[in-house]
């Protein structure tokens, strides 16, 4: 399977100011050359912010001890669309479409496997099934397979309960800053949205089977979560994340997933109903889901079309929790001719919203692939990716550090643009920023691409800095490295190109 690199840019967070703003000390980093297909998802150890780890999609996870300077590859299976979180206890959570929960308590240098919420899906709707050659239980999610509508012939084991008949994607995982309490949710293409829980879930809804994204006639698509008390061991039963009141819509039921915070599952979603028109609907919950205290909001989006495999478009809104203010959230979602993100930002639980804060960068043609988060102190950053007219593209990143609409002015964190495309969806389809007290981490996937001569090659190679140690005194001590991995890259028929 074709490779690429992960990089993790770091931006320290000086002082709130223009001035400290204008020259902020950004450091890219090659986490894994060589693998790793995109979308990273970096989370910091709260007791110890050196710890930090990159859930990579496809081929597990990369560590590092100092900060995110260096990194180290440690294997985990996974079908694809990996899942990471991390637990107030400094334990790291990691799965992906197969359900496996995979836990780790010493910053990610080993994992052990501790459930499967894939388990918790096919025991709430597996009752009996009949299909060709019998009666089976039935997974009512494809959530074994990274093919968004999973394959039909898969033979009932323990491990796999039975046929795949509903198309499953994209999970996402968090983990409550405050109570550890664990979040896990997924897309169901073939289920309708709104209208209360049916089991089997999709039977009703035979108008979405064909569907495997977006069917804006029928509206398909629909996101589902559980939790989990005790470290990802057992799940609770799986509940909608929209409701009749609600429904979502112009997603396919996709969105940038749950946060929680304060003892609150909270999330946000593109939906239709009264007074609303693919506005951004907040809600929280004091239940796991089981209930929803709802309030739409002033962002909205332009509905994805039934062709338009965007995932930059399809996972908007983007939310998050911030973990030292009850009751403040945040969302961001493109403006409608997408060369900005609107950031809009609440501390009453969205009974009320300021902004939008609008950002952008210079020269920027369309944005891509945005993400945001708070961090520990409160402090909000968002990072995205600028195309511009030549087909190349740069991350940026911006952070208030009031966590409110107040932004510092946005910092470039690439330090030459890539070529695109931007996205690659399957292969690269989010990004990733998480903060820590001192600063700010993006993820940024380096999806192969083709290029006449080198099938699914890198089109350019990754480089990591240099690095001053006690042993070589010097600053320059990755030099060889450096000149070894460019004799590579030549050799390979490469272009060089910035990061």
């Amino acid at each position: 399977m074709a490779r690429a690199a992960a990089i993790v840019a770091l931006v320290t967070l000086a002082a709130a100011g223009p001035a400290a703003a204008s020259t902020p000390p950004v450091v890219d980093v090659a986490a894994d050359p060589g693998t790793g297909l995109g979308e990273p998802e970096v989370h910091v150890r709260p007791l110890d912010p050196q710890d930090v780890v990159i859930g990579e999609n496809n081929t597990g996870v990369s560590v590092s001890d100092d900060g995110g300077l260096t990194f180290t590859h440690r294997s985990l299976p996974n079908p694809g669309d990996n899942a990471l979180a991390v637990e107030p206890d400094g334990t790291f959570v990691y799965t992906s479409l197969d359900g496996q929960v995979h836990v780790s308590s010493d910053g990610g240098n080993t994992w052990s496997t501790v459930g499967n919420w894939v388990g918790e899906v096919a025991a709430q709707t597996g009752l009996a099934s009949s299909v060709p050659g019998g009666t089976v239980a039935v997974r009512e999610a494809g959530c074994s397979s990274p093919d968004p509508t999973g394959p039909d012939s898969e033979l009932p084991s323990p491990d796999s309960p039975g046929p795949q008949a509903v198309g499953c994607d994209r999970p996402w995982l968090t983990a409550d800053p405050e109570t550890g309490e664990l979040y896990v949710s997924f897309t169901d293409h073939d289920d309708a949205s709104g209208g209360s829980l049916t089991v089997p879930w999709e039977l009703t809804n035979l108008a979405c089977r064909d569907t495997a994204l977006v069917n804006p006639v029928f509206q398909c698509g629909r996101q589902y979560v559980a939790s989990s008390s005790d470290g990802g061991r057992t799940w609770s039963h799986f509940v909608p994340m929209d409701t009749a009141r609600y429904p979502a819509a112009g997603t396919g039921g996709f969105s940038g997933g749950p946060v929680a915070a304060h003892g609150l599952l909270a999330t946000a979603y593109s939906a239709t109903g009264p007074g609303c028109n693919y506005c951004i609907v907040f809600e929280t919950s004091a239940d796991h889901g089981a209930h929803w205290d709802q309030h739409p909001t002033p962002a909205a989006i332009v509905p994805a079309t039934l062709t338009d495999l965007d995932a930059s478009l399809l996972f908007q809104p983007y939310v998050a929790a911030d973990p030292s203010h009850a009751g403040r959230y945040a969302v961001t979602v493109f403006s409608p001719d997408r060369t900005q993100l609107l950031v809009y930002v609440t501390h009453d639980s969205g009974a009320s919203w300021d902004g939008p804060a609008r950002l952008t960068a210079p020269g920027a043609q369309t944005l891509y692939l945005p993400w945001i988060a708070f961090g520990p102190t409160g402090a909000l950053g968002v990072m995205w990716r600028a195309g511009a007219a030549d087909g190349t593209y740069a991350a940026w990143a911006a952070v208030s550090p009031a966590g409110d609409i107040a932004f510092l002015a946005p910092v470039e964190l690439s330090s030459a643009p890539s070529p695109g495309p931007a996205y690659q969806t399957a292969a690269d389809d989010a990004s990733y920023v998480s903060l820590d007290a001192r600063s700010l981490l993006r993820g940024l996937g380096r999806p192969p691409r083709r290029v006449s001569g080198h099938p699914l090659r890198p089109l350019r190679l990754c480089r990591r800095p240099a690095v001053k140690t006690p042993e070589s005194g010097a600053a320059g001590v990755n030099a060889q490295e450096e000149r070894d991995e460019t004799a590579d890259a030549q050799a390979a028929g490469w272009p060089e190109r910035g990061l």
